[in-house]
């Protein structure tokens, strides 16, 4: 039987030794424990719903409803940035230094400006609150003395966590007058007294329905939605204004007043009203947004900068697409033009011979084009950008030499059924600039000399040089 005890031995001493290393391994290392040793603060900033804070000069009472945060019991928006901020450096919180009683050597509260504290900072997450106390600078490197309320250790800190809560309640309040996230706009509206500006979102392209109705610059937009975005609360007038006279800040005839719509299920935005100057300053403006009794004030030359020419934002480009993405191009002139296609990542050249009724396409497969040349043409075309408007609403185009046009040019990309065509007029008088349309868009209008080149380019240009041209010799569109 001694043969069965030697196993039963050796298995007993296997499963301890098993059950030894596994526990070392889910112990925490050395470095790791004396690292949770000196975290005063671990607290994860989703999900803090409650902040109090016990400065110098004042109290802050902050609360999160959602994804919002508010300042006080009157529900002042509050400063993001800030609380973010504030939330950042307690996930985690790190001591420097841990200072620990004995019962030799007693902690002295007071000497550490710990009672009273200089600061107190309580967090509510998950139902539990966390109080940390603040105290004196340290002699050396402007670091602070610290101590959770529930624990007995004084630590020491670096200064950032009191130099983000030591500020005046104001400084908690969200400084910008309207707060929205700019690819989360639908549509804007800026009225004044003498325009309507609208803006609306068609899928991921922008409209321009007011004055004109016209395509948008998409960039253009989104940097004018960011000046919305970005208005800055100069000063707080009055917080909860007594007297209901409208016309004593100019709120019955404003200045401009802008309206935002938000997709989805973003929550309803307020009209933001724009009234006369300050009395005691000119360059501030009064503001007022629907849902706030708060009287603001803003910059004068922040509201005039929303006031923009409609132009201004208005799509430039005459053509858009990727030039990897282009299959075919035609350009006509007259009744002589020429096309190209690129099958297989070759360029060729389709036709040509001269463009009439009885004009039959024939592919030329026996040299293919030269792709850089190609290239060249495209680059120049995707750069075409219109000059200005001439007529937004033409009642006889053939003044311009659109009807019919004195020249075209055609891209296709990835859907053949919907070509982009520029449609190329006259040369304008005492310019070197042509009368043009954009296919798709109403007006008339304005564009540079480089359409003449690009339409004067001919198909031999785009062709492969013979092996006996030299660089320096090779001329491109």
């Amino acid at each position: 039987m001694k043969w069965k005890t030697t196993v039963v031995l050796l298995l007993a001493t296997v499963g301890i030794g098993a059950f030894i290393s596994l526990y070392e391994i889910k112990q925490p290392s050395v470095e790791e424990r004396q690292r949770i040793s000196l975290e005063l603060l671990d607290i994860a900033p989703e999900s803090v719903t409650q902040i109090e804070i016990q400065g110098s000069t004042a109290a802050v009472s902050l609360s999160r409803d959602g994804a919002r945060w508010w300042l006080g019991p009157q529900r002042i928006r509050a400063n993001e940035e800030l609380i973010g901020q504030l939330l950042s450096t307690t996930a985690p919180l790190m001591a420097q230094r841990l200072l620990t009683e004995t019962p030799d050597k007693p902690l002295d509260l007071a000497a550490f400006g710990l009672n009273p504290a200089k600061a107190q900072l309580t967090l509510t997450a998950e139902g539990k609150t966390t109080t940390l106390l603040v105290g004196e600078t340290t002699p050396v490197h402007n670091n602070r003395y610290a101590k959770r309320a529930d624990q007995p250790q004084v630590a020491i800190i670096g200064p950032i966590l009191f130099e983000t809560i030591n500020q005046p309640p104001e400084a908690f309040r969200d400084p910008l007058l309207l707060r929205f996230d700019t690819w989360l706009a639908d549509a804007v509206t800026i009225t004044t007294q003498n325009r309507i500006l609208a803006l609306t979102r068609d899928g991921t392209d922008w409209q321009l329905t007011q004055p004109v109705n016209d395509r948008a610059d998409r960039a253009a937009v989104m940097n004018f939605l960011s000046t919305v975005g970005g208005l800055q609360v100069a000063r707080v007038v009055e917080e909860t204004p007594q007297k209901d006279q409208p016309s004593a800040w100019g709120f019955d005839a404003p200045h401009a007043e802008i309206t935002l719509t938000l997709r989805g299920d973003s929550p309803s935005f307020p009209t933001v009203s724009f009234g006369k100057p300050l009395p005691d300053d000119e360059s501030l403006r009064y503001a007022k947004r629907s849902d706030e009794q708060a009287l603001y004030a803003v910059a004068a030359a922040s509201v005039d900068a929303l006031l923009q020419d409609p132009n201004s934002l208005r799509a430039k480009a005459c053509v858009e697409f990727f030039t990897s993405e282009v299959t075919k191009v035609e350009v006509k002139r007259g009744e002589t033009g020429w096309t190209i296609e690129r099958k297989d990542d070759t360029w060729r050249s389709v036709s040509d011979t001269k463009l009439g009724t009885e004009a039959v396409p024939a592919l030329v497969s026996d040299t293919g084009l030269d792709a850089s040349r190609v290239e060249a043409f495209l680059n120049t075309l995707a750069d075409l950008r219109l000059v200005d408007f001439v007529e937004e609403q033409p009642q006889d185009p053939a003044r311009y030499g659109l009807a019919p046009p004195e020249g075209t040019i055609t891209v296709w990309t990835s859907d053949p059924e919907k070509p982009q065509r520029l449609l190329v007029g006259s040369t304008i008088e005492a310019s070197t600039n042509r009368y043009g349309r954009i296919d798709g868009r109403e007006p008339v209008v304005s564009l540079p000399e480089a359409v003449t080149a690009l339409l004067d380019t001919p198909l031999e240009h785009l062709r492969q040089p013979p092996e006996s041209a030299s660089p320096e010799n090779i001329t491109h569109p």
